[in-house]
């Protein structure tokens, strides 16, 4: 479920921010995860 909630935030997060910004918000979690 957790990557479910992750589409949903990554979604909102497209929609208000755009790409560059999502983009290192998905880096910075995959650093976060290992």
């Amino acid at each position: 479920h957790e990557k479910d909630a992750m589409k949903e935030l990554r979604k909102q997060e497209v929609e208000s921010a755009g790409p560059t910004t999502i983009g290192d918000l998905i880096r910075a979690q995959m650093e976060n995860q290992g």
